[in-house]
């Protein structure tokens, strides 16, 4: 036999490390392997126990089951190797170096179950086999478990089973708070379904409720107030107005001349009269439609909550239905993030582009959901549409990355509190690009905003760092008194404390940048979009363009 091979197997109680007799054989031959599992004497004649490595806990378990399915070798597998496994099992590192190695161990292999993990290995110097025969082999000891290690004899495998799935499924399941966007996918897609609904049933209900009294629809507009108004006037014959005028009143939001006007229609209206029986079923679907607005401007809020915890900075820029919708289309906030302003720019319009590309006509959109943003509507002259919404594009594609990659300050409660500042200086720069094409004023610069902004953002007493002890204003100092070359070093070498590169990238970032380019070998060369400002290689923050 020209070496040995071992198998790893992973178990509820522990790690159990197996030696296989006979492996050129046996790899050769998967259906003797298939048969062999099949009886427990002659499986223990190719594989016996080497050694077993029980948990300390629960966690540890847990630990251990949750990095091998991330294709991460834990640290207590890598000691147990360590210890039990021979020196020339390693194919790399300081055993690669020995020129001689003899004996049966001259040429060892790890067996795994796993690819990933099994690539996790190899790179630690492990000569590693992943194949069909040893995948047989770990089904054979996953029947025969008992038999081959002795420590598990007495155990309650079942148990541990049962407590180590139920822990690892809560892991999986727990919230993740970069995932907290898929909430928002589905609140956005649901208030498009209701305001279908809605739409759909208020035209139904006036057509119903227009037979008795038609003057109603066109006095009060609003969905929600006409159903209020239709469950307070009822049988028009028989309104009070001494009893129900003041609720009249507040149902058509406390408009003394609507309400007026729904009075006098009341006296000398043209509808016909139904019977009780009609209007029972018309006060049921009213009070069904009632109910969904109440449901959808619930929705809007919860909504516009969580916008502030995944997505505050984008919210700022183009609202929380808006912004919902960007991120609902893109996947999730991180990939709309990584998009360029050019992609955010056309983002619901793909048909219309696919439809330019392929009839090379060159009048692609200029815009996709972005149109529906008050920005573009604002814009007096129909060609400056274009202009405004590539703007719009560039700082959702800055407030994007902004709420995607900056770093999260957790309350106590352990909501995830954001800031906004960003956001509003962005909301402010459109609206001096609003101003630029309406009046020729001269907006200001790109690069004297966002240090307004930062400088806000670290003044504000509840940073996201602040329960550590740091002090970003001290730290903010002690980078303005180091010169240019000094403070470009600081970065890269991330010598300073962490408040002071905490700051520092928080900056970089949120001017378009890639904070971990700071440290590459050249800091010109990370430019986040149009205008962005970055660091040059002297260290100072100009505008690049």
């Amino acid at each position: 036999m020209s070496g040995e091979t071992f198998l790893l197997f992973e178990s509820a109680p522990g790690l159990l490390l197996l030696r296989v007799k006979q492996w050129d054989a046996v790899a050769q031959d998967t259906e003797a392997v298939q048969e062999a599992c099949a009886d427990a004497q002659r499986f223990k004649q190719l594989i016996s126990s080497e050694a077993f490595y029980p948990f300390a806990d629960a966690a540890e378990a847990l630990e251990t089951l949750m990095g091998v399915a991330s294709g991460i070798v834990p640290p207590s597998m890598q000691k147990f190797l360590e210890l039990h496994m021979p020196e020339a099992a390693r194919s790399g590192g300081a055993s690669r170096k020995k020129k001689h190695v003899s004996g049966e161990h001259a040429d060892c292999a790890l067996g795994v179950c796993d690819a990933a993990l099994g690539k996790a290995l190899s790179e630690l110097g492990y000569k590693v086999i992943y194949s069909p025969s040893m995948l047989e082999l770990h089904r054979g000891v996953r029947m025969h478990l008992r038999a081959l290690a002795k420590p598990l004899r007495t155990l309650p495998l079942a148990k541990f089973q049962v407590g180590l799935g139920h822990s690892y499924s809560r892991e999986l399941m727990q919230v993740d708070p970069r995932k907290q966007d898929k909430p928002i996918m589905q609140s956005v897609a649901l208030i498009d379904s209701l305001d279908k609904t809605i739409n759909s049933f208020s035209m139904k209900l006036k057509e119903w409720y227009g037979w008795h009294f038609p003057e109603l629809i066109k006095i009060v507009t609003d969905t929600e107030a006409y159903c209020k108004a239709v469950l307070i006037i009822k049988q028009k014959e028989e309104f009070d107005e001494q009893e129900n005028g003041q609720k009249l009143l507040e149902a058509v939001g406390n408009s003394e001349e609507v309400a007026a006007e729904v009075l006098t229609s009341i006296k000398h209206s043209m509808g016909q009269e139904i019977s009780e029986e009609d209007f029972a079923n018309i006060e049921r679907f009213a009070q069904q439609l009632l109910r969904l607005c109440e449901q959808r401007k619930a929705l809007q809020e919860y909504l516009s909550g969580k916008m502030d915890v995944v997505s505050p900075n984008l919210k700022a820029v183009v609202g929380e239905v808006l912004g919902a919708r960007l991120i609902s289309h893109a996947g999730a906030l991180v990939s709309l993030a990584k998009y360029p302003a050019s992609t955010i720019q056309i983002l619901g319009a793909e048909k219309a582009l696919f439809r330019a590309l392929k009839a090379r006509s060159g009048r692609t959109p200029k815009y996709g959901l972005l149109f529906h943003s008050s920005f573009i509507g604002r814009v007096q002259q129909q060609k400056h549409r274009g202009r405004m919404s590539r703007y719009l594009a560039s700082k959702c594609a800055l407030a994007a990355r902004i709420d995607a990659f900056s770093e999260e300050a957790e309350r106590p409660s352990g909501n995830v509190q954001r800031s906004h500042i960003f956001g509003d200086k962005l909301r402010d720069q459109l609206e001096e690009r609003l101003r630029y094409l309406a009046d020729g004023i001269v907006p200001r610069k790109n690069l004297d905003v966002m240090r307004e902004a930062a400088a806000e953002e670290s003044s504000q007493e509840d940073l996201s760092s602040s329960s550590a002890g740091y002090d970003f204003r001290e730290a903010r100092t002690e980078m303005n008194t180091l010169s240019a070359e000094a403070r470009v070093e600081q970065v890269r070498a991330g010598a300073m404390s962490c408040a002071t590169t905490h700051n520092v990238h928080r900056i970089l970032f949120c001017l378009g940048s890639q904070a971990s380019a700071v440290a590459a070998e050249d800091t010109r060369g990370v430019v986040g979009g149009g205008g962005t400002p970055i660091l040059n290689g002297t260290g100072q923050l100009t505008n690049s363009r």
